[in-house]
């Protein structure tokens, strides 16, 4: 489980931080790193970490989940809000998107970074959201991995053979 989550974990963070890298030397945003980032950053983190422990129980059930985790980690690079907005996107794919980790804890950041802190993002919404988004998804992906590594363990497939 750990090895598949660091997995996992690496192949998101390695393109947010050259993103990252590439929008700050490019355009120079005058971002306000302030300790209130933090909160958006760790729900960030733990709301894909619980993305990565879902296909992890995955991994237990199904035979082909190299593809599935790809197109997955794919829609959610581009659904998140990595490459563009989520607001750019049109309103019934807008609504879809939200749905996707990461999506709110980049909005979540960007007010957080231009300086406006959390009670601006408590405000208008998206703090409340990613914090249940998160705590749902870690909350699934902990029942569905204890689902599936049980049946596993009934069906013989975690047996040394």
């Amino acid at each position: 489980m750990l090895g598949r989550l660091a997995a996992l974990g690496v192949e998101g963070l390695i393109p947010a931080v050259v993103l990252a890298l590439a929008f700050g030397l490019g355009y120079r945003p005058h971002w306000q790193v302030r300790p209130d980032a933090l909160v958006p950053l760790a729900l960030t983190i733990t709301d894909a970490l619980g993305h990565g422990l879902l296909m992890t129980a995955l991994t237990l059930r199904l035979a082909s989940i190299g593809a599935v985790v790809h197109v997955f980690n794919m829609a959610v690079m581009f659904f998140g809000g990595m490459f563009i907005p989520v607001t750019l996107f049109p309103h019934g794919v807008e609504i879809v998107a939200r749905f996707v980790p990461t999506a709110l804890g980049v909005e979540v950041l960007n007010t957080t970074l231009a300086g406006r802190g959390l009670g601006a993002a408590w405000a208008d919404g998206t703090l409340p959201w990613l914090l249940a988004h998160t705590v749902a998804l870690v909350g699934l992906a902990w029942i569905t991995y204890l689902y599936t590594l049980r049946r596993a363990r009934q069906e013989g497939g975690l047996s040394p053979r």
